[in-house]
């Protein structure tokens, strides 16, 4: 399958119907939409309290492949895209309006140099593709994670 890696509104990803839909198409949106709020409203209907992680910048190029073929690390820096997402939107949507839900925005613990994302933060490799961060990274930078949500008052200190 062939993904435009350049705009990260239309990586695809399994649809409604188990077929690859463009992200950011209005099937996608709708669905995404509705699939969210029906499982915040059976989250919280249990007393759950929700934390949504939003989406972190999806690169133009996989940074893995780029930094096994690069001399440079420099080489897959990319410029990240500082619009949010409507997946963003709508987290950070939801958040506003109740007060035990709440949306969490990663750029900066991924791209600390934000819009600039660097494919290696603290000597750890950040993607294993456009996408998806490396286990190895998700450890590094839980105790960052951690002390943003308890500054946030998301947990307590």
């Amino acid at each position: 399958m062939n993904v435009d890696h350049e705009n990260k509104d239309t990586l695809p990803y399994l649809g409604p119907d188990g077929k690859y839909t463009p992200s950011g198409s209005p099937t996608s949106v709708r669905w995404l939409r509705e699939t969210t709020t029906d499982s915040l409203a059976k989250l919280r209907a249990t007393g759950a309290k929700v934390v949504m992680l939003e989406p972190t910048p999806v690169a133009p190029f996989n940074p893995l492949d780029c930094l096994s073929a690069s001399t440079y690390v420099e080489e897959c820096r990319y410029i990240a895209d500082q619009r949010p997402v409507s997946l963003e939107t709508d987290y950070r949507d939801l958040d506003r309006r109740s007060e035990d839900v709440w949306s969490v925005d990663m750029d900066k613990l991924v791209c600390p140099f934000f819009p600039i994302c660097d494919p290696l933060v603290d000597g750890e490799i950040v993607k294993w593709d456009a996408s998806h961060l490396t286990t190895a990274f998700v450890e590094a930078m839980a105790p960052q994670l951690d002390d943003y949500l308890r500054q946030s008052d998301i947990l307590p200190n």
